[in-house]
């Protein structure tokens, strides 16, 4: 396994709202490298996301999908995990690259919004809100946060999976297009006359 340099995405939150898109766009390059090849990481979350000093992003720990967790909760109990579990995994349905999508769209919520969306110091409660729940958007605890982000946060974490993007490809490029349009800051208007190529 390669010596990866660096932090977690758990340990090295990023520090504003385009550095956290900007990193999940590396997460879903990775992602989609990955499930053209067939493989289903099954155990995407922060700790498993290496952040090296020159701002590159890696995914870890591949193959650890059956185990429930690496965070244990104050009884003891294995219960990291249950954090981003998709709802047909927790139901023990099959699974596939849309699983994935959903624990992207939990990280992307909690990285966002500064805290889950789903949450209990009772890991079954956790499951149980995954499975019938629904997340209240992200913006309801971060005001900064466009609707363009809201919405596609709410689509990756979709009960049904067919409603949630098709891939991570399409997840990256929706990103980009909320990185180009976060770039248009309020009360810039490019038509103006001061415009570069106006009239």
């Amino acid at each position: 396994m390669e010596l990866v340099e660096g932090e977690s995405l758990h340990d090295q939150k990023p520090a504003t709202l385009e550095e956290t898109i900007l990193v999940l766009k590396q997460v879903c390059m990775a992602l989609q490298a990955a499930h053209e090849h067939g493989i289903i990481h099954r155990d995407l979350k922060p700790e498993n996301v290496l952040r090296t000093p020159d701002g590159l992003v890696k995914l870890s720990d591949f193959g650890l999908a059956r185990s429930l967790s690496t965070r244990l909760s104050q009884e003891g109990m294995f219960a990291g995990t249950v954090f981003y579990i998709a709802p047909e995994a927790a139901l023990g349905k099959t699974v596939d690259a849309r699983t994935d999508l959903y624990a992207l769209g939990v990280m992307l919520y909690e990285l966002a919004a500064g805290r889950l969306p789903f949450n209990s110091d009772d890991p079954l409660a956790v499951i149980s809100q995954h499975i019938h729940a629904p997340a209240v958007p992200p913006s309801t605890y971060n005001p900064l946060i466009p609707q363009a982000l809201d919405d596609l946060v709410l689509r990756l974490m979709n009960k049904r999976p067919e409603d949630r993007p098709g891939s991570a490809a399409e997840v990256q490029a929706a990103l980009v297009d909320i990185l180009e349009k976060k770039a248009l800051a309020p009360g810039v208007d490019k038509s103006s006359p001061s415009s570069p190529g106006s009239r």
